[in-house]
C-alpha cells in the first residue's frame, strides 16, 4: 500500500474505531490526526499488534491526559496491524 493510502487509512481507524475521548460525532474529523505519523512509523517497521496497542495507550493516557486500560487499544492496534499483513 502507498505511503499516503496507508496514512489515510490510519487516520480513518483512528477516528472511527479507537475514538479513546469519544467525540468522533461532535468534534473535527482531524482530532486525532496528530497521532497518525507515529503509529504510521510502527507500521512501517513492521510493529506487532503489542507494539501498536501500547503505542495508542500512550498517546491516550499520556498524551490526552485519559485513563484507559492497556486492553481498551488492542481491537483498533489489530486493525491498523492488518492495514500491512
Amino acid at each position: 500500500m502507498k505511503r499516503s493510502k496507508l496514512w489515510s487509512e490510519v487516520d480513518k481507524i483512528l477516528w472511527k474505531d479507537w475514538d479513546p475521548i469519544g467525540i468522533n460525532e461532535s468534534a473535527p474529523i482531524d482530532e486525532y490526526r496528530g497521532y497518525v505519523p507515529s503509529i504510521l512509523n510502527l507500521l512501517i517497521q513492521d510493529a506487532n499488534v503489542s507494539e501498536i496497542t501500547k503505542l495508542l495507550y500512550q498517546h491516550a493516557n499520556t498524551n490526552m491526559g485519559l485513563s484507559t486500560d492497556l486492553s481498551d487499544h488492542i481491537e483498533t492496534a489489530q486493525k491498523l496491524k492488518n492495514l500491512i499483513l
